[in-house]
């Protein structure tokens, strides 16, 4: 963990700022940034907000979520993302304070952003999105950091309890009768 901290993503695969009307008791999406399929080397960075509330999801698997919904309203969109949590990558209600999040892929898959507009009034989301190839899937690191660390506790804790010990015996030779 502590070595990801410092391990700057590569570079940014694409990224781009834009703005999405969602009409009144409707539902909008749109497709993210870069390649049709993202993979847990990449790392997803959004920075969102809206005039008004609005929720978002983030779906996995584009081509289901849009083969499957035949109809434009945002009950029938909510009903289908409740009925298919495993498909749901996060989800947020957006405000106009701008809120930042990052989603790393556990597998390859294709996602898009959906948003539900449950007011009769059309709502403006903002968004600003970067997609960052990492070297290493972030799983590996932390489960590296969380291994490496505790093991390298163990195994300084006798280095320094020998010292001490050999530094005590020694002055309590010199002591001696």
């Amino acid at each position: 963990m502590f070595a990801y901290s410092f391990t700057p993503p590569l570079g940014v695969c694409n990224s781009r700022e834009g703005t999405s009307l969602v009409r009144g008791e409707m539902y909008a999406y749109t497709a993210v940034c870069g390649p049709d399929v993202v993979t847990p080397e990449h790392t997803y960075a959004l920075t969102a907000s809206a005039n008004a509330s609005v929720d978002l999801f983030l779906i996995e698997g584009r081509q289901f979520f849009l083969d499957s919904l035949t109809c434009c309203n945002s009950s029938d969109a909510q009903a289908f993302i409740e009925s298919h949590p495993e498909n749901v990558g996060f989800q947020v209600l957006l405000t106009p304070t701008p809120s930042s999040f990052n989603y790393f892929p556990r597998t390859n898959t294709s996602i898009i952003l959906v948003f539900l507009n449950s007011s009769p009034n059309t709502v403006s989301v903002y968004l600003t999105e970067a997609l960052y190839f990492q070297p290493v899937p972030v799983g590996l690191y932390l489960l590296a950091g969380l291994l490496v660390t505790p093991a390298g506790i163990i195994l300084t804790l006798p280095y320094f309890f020998g010292r001490r010990r050999s530094g005590w015996t020694e002055s309590r030779e010199q002591i001696g009768p």
